[in-house]
Parts: structure tokens; C-alpha cells; sequence
């Protein structure tokens, strides 16, 4: 839930995907919640599964993060997929002749640079994402005007960035889509399954959709997202919603206003939300639970991003 930020740099990305047509969005049966939302448990899984959208459509910087002993490999596909292909932008595919060298080593194989569809295959890449080392295909088809209005289906398979001694391997056929008006650029993604492993530990994200709302002059954003989170991290599912939508400015670090619910078994809820009108500053967020799913939230509590962020077990901010 950090704030969005567009930038041209390959080695850091950035949110701007979207959601356009394509079978590769089909909705699929998500997975029923299982998890017990508890005082004890609330923030931790709210932090773990937020990473959910973090995957796919927030800010990060490419550098090994740790969380407890272990240290993580940030990811973030939407927007590597958009900058590969200069979606949004005024050129259409990066140009690439067919066989290029990456910058810390290895290589890509990709179409002509006037393709708008293939195949680009990553053979021991370094360079364009820190020094993760990159390894398999993406596949891609965009249409429309790829400066202002476009679409894309993307699918990444088998994909694997190696950092150090992290492992991540990533399969999903997601869609992007663009448009801009005036200063205005609405950007969306969506994708019926994710699956991720990272080293000993899974991610399966079902059903994500969301949506962005940037204005490249004030630079304020609003952002809504929803999908069903299941991972080992923590052992089981929830459901997880835009409440009202993250709102935001990429001059602050962290979001003015918004908040997002994660459902567990029973109706349980925990509930993450950032609000300026009610003395909260835009470095701290509350965590509300309710877990005997009557409605009301019976426990809260005020803490930074930062000690929020800390409780994830995958950091991918």
C-alpha cells in the first residue's frame, strides 16, 4: 500500500498495469478463506497477504529486502512487463534487435522492435533488475494506440529471478491496459491465477483486478484492488478488498487516505486503513480486528508503515 509511482527506470518498477480483454482472464473458482483473523494474527496476515497487490502493481525497488532471517527478492511484474514493452509510452516495443546482451551479463532474445507480439526470452540476464539474475519467457500481444490507449496480454512462464540465495519463480497471464487523457492516466490489471515460490514457500493469487488513477501534473493517485491471497505465509486464504479507495501523492511516501479488508474464516475481518481527517499522519496506519465476524471491530491498534511493513514474511515494498 505504498504509493504508486511512475518512473521510467528499468531497475525500479512501478504500477501501471491493467485490465483489458483476453481468455487469459477468465475467472477461476478462488479458494474459500481459512484463516482465523485474531487480535494475535491480524496485522501480521494483512501485511503478508497486502503484498498481494504488491506483486503486481506497487512501488518497489529492486534490492534484496529482509524479513526476520530471511532475505527476500522484491517483485513487481505489471510494470517490468509495461517498461519491457514501452507500454504508455511514445515508442512501441524496446529495441531490441533479436539477440541483445544484457547489461551485467547473459542475454535476451525478443521479435523485431516493430513486433507487437512474441516472445522475449531471458537466458542469465543480470542488469534489469538489480543484479537478480533473469531466466525465461514472456509472451506478449498489445494492441491500440500503445502511447495513449493500449491493451496487452502478457504471460510470464517458468519465469525465475535468482538473488543470491533467493529462488522465485513466477507463472501468470496477466492484462494491461492504458489510457491517458489530458494529464490523466488510468492504468488497470487483472489475471485469474498467480503463482509464485519463493525458495520453500508458495503465493497464489486469484482473481485480481485493479485499477489507478494518476495525474502526471499534481502527481496525486487513487488506487482500488481486490483478489483472493493463498500462501504458506500465512497457512491459508483470505479474501482481500478496496474498502474506499487509497488515495495519494507521489510527492509523500505513503497514502493520505483509504483502507482495505481482509476476510478469513467465519466472517473474520481485519481491516488496514490510513485517514488524515482522523488524526492519523500519513507515516502511520490503523489495524482494526473483528474476529467473531459480527461486524463491529473489537480491537484496534496505530502503528507505522514501516512496523506494519516489518510483519509481512515476504517484504516486496
Amino acid at each position: 500500500m505504498k504509493k504508486l509511482l511512475i518512473i521510467t527506470l528499468m531497475s525500479v518498477l512501478s504500477a501501471c498495469g491493467g485490465g483489458g480483454g483476453g481468455s487469459s482472464n477468465n475467472q477461476v473458482v478462488s479458494p474459500a478463506p481459512t484463516v482465523a483473523i485474531t487480535k494475535t494474527n491480524g496485522a501480521q496476515v494483512s501485511s503478508s497477504a497486502g503484498s498481494g497487490d504488491t506483486i503486481t502493481t506497487s512501488i518497489s525497488n529492486v534490492v534484496p529486502l529482509t524479513s526476520g532471517q530471511t532475505s527476500r527478492t522484491a517483485i513487481n511484474l505489471s510494470d517490468f512487463a509495461r517498461k519491457l514493452l514501452h507500454l504508455g509510452e511514445s515508442q512501441t516495443l524496446q529495441p531490441l534487435t533479436v539477440t541483445a546482451s544484457c547489461p551485467g551479463g547473459g542475454s535476451i532474445t525478443a521479435p523485431d522492435a516493430t513486433a507487437t507480439s512474441g516472445t522475449v526470452t531471458f537466458n542469465a540476464c543480470v542488469g534489469y533488475l538489480g543484479t537478480a539474475t533473469l531466466d525465461g519467457s514472456i509472451t506478449f500481444s498489445a494492441s491500440g494506440d500503445l502511447a495513449s490507449n493500449y491493451s496487452a496480454a502478457v504471460t510470464f512462464q517458468n519465469f525465475t529471478i535468482t538473488n543470491g540465495a533467493d529462488v522465485v519463480t513466477i507463472n501468470v497471464s496477466m492484462n494491461i491496459s492504458g489510457t491517458t487523457v489530458g494529464t490523466t492516466v488510468t492504468t488497470k490489471v487483472s489475471y485469474s491465477k498467480f503463482s509464485v515460490t519463493i525458495n520453500n514457500d508458495y503465493i497464489n493469487i486469484y482473481n485480481f483486478h485493479s485499477t489507478e488513477i494518476y495525474d502526471t501534473s499534481t502527481l496525486d493517485y487513487s488506487l482500488n484492488w481486490d483478489y483472493t491471497f493463498d500462501s504458506s505465509l500465512i497457512n491459508g486464504v483470505v479474501q482481500v478488498a478496496t474498502e474506499t479507495p487509497i488515495v495519494g501523492n507521489n510527492a509523500n511516501q505513503y497514502p493520505y487516505t483509504g483502507s482495505v479488508v481482509f476476510t478469513g474464516i467465519n466472517n473474520s475481518h481485519v481491516r488496514v486503513s490510513t485517514n488524515n481527517s482522523t488524526g492519523l499522519s500519513t507515516d502511520t496506519v490503523m489495524v482494526e480486528v473483528d474476529a467473531d465476524g459480527d461486524g463491529v471491530y473489537e480491537d484496534s491498534q496505530t502503528m507505522t508503515w514501516t512496523q506494519f511493513e516489518s510483519l509481512g514474511q515476504v517484504f516486496l515494498f
